[in-house]
């Protein structure tokens, strides 16, 4: 018994050092650009450099663009428009400006997913969501300002709050089902 506790013991560690080898080798080939199909890889990273107020349901724009693997951001429009199917990971952080309020919303095609609200007097508050979410190419998730009344974004060019930011965690290669998602999905990959 004493045997077999050693041998799954060791085991767990070579497996611990190859995946930190496998995890050390594919950084450095992201680094030096040596890894094949990068156009698989998707992930975005966006800031807002100045203040602006939303006074009705409009898309936020971000003008920084930190990272833009996969082209699926328009920082024109405020929406990412998924290039390859998968499950994605999304972040949005604001700061309000001062004495004002701001809701924040996620949408996935038109559809409502998550929001952040934030309201406090005399000061900046934060306001912030995340969620997962299976996309098909093509889909597109932005931020949107939500409609009733104003929604302050605090930003300047050498102090960013405001950031959205979106990466893969999972591509679909080979599904043949889409995973159940919603306000009754499991979340499941059938």
């Amino acid at each position: 018994m004493v045997c077999v506790k050693l041998m799954l013991a060791l085991f767990a560690v070579f497996l611990s050092v190859c995946a930190g080898e496998l995890l050390q080798g594919s950084q450095h080939k992201l680094r030096t650009g040596h890894v094949a199909h990068t156009e698989n890889f998707v992930a975005f990273s966006t800031g807002l450099t100045h203040s602006i107020v939303l006074t009705k349901p409009v898309n936020v724009t971000f003008d920084r663009i930190f990272l833009n693997m996969g082209n699926g951001y328009d920082n024109n429009t405020g929406v990412f428009t998924c290039p390859h199917s998968g499950t994605y990971n999304f972040v949005f952080h604001a700061l309000s400006q001062q004495n004002e309020q701001l809701q924040l919303d996620l949408y996935r095609n038109n559809e409502y997913i998550v929001t952040g609200y934030a309201h406090t007097a005399n000061d900046y508050r934060e306001v912030g969501n995340h969620v997962i979410l299976a996309l098909d190419e093509y889909d597109e998730v932005y931020l949107r300002g939500r409609g009733t009344g104003r929604n302050a974004l605090y930003g300047a060019p050498d102090e960013v709050y405001t950031t959205f930011n979106g990466f893969m965690v999972i591509p679909d290669v080979g599904r043949t089902t889409k995973p159940t998602q919603g306000n009754t999905g499991s979340g499941v990959i059938g």
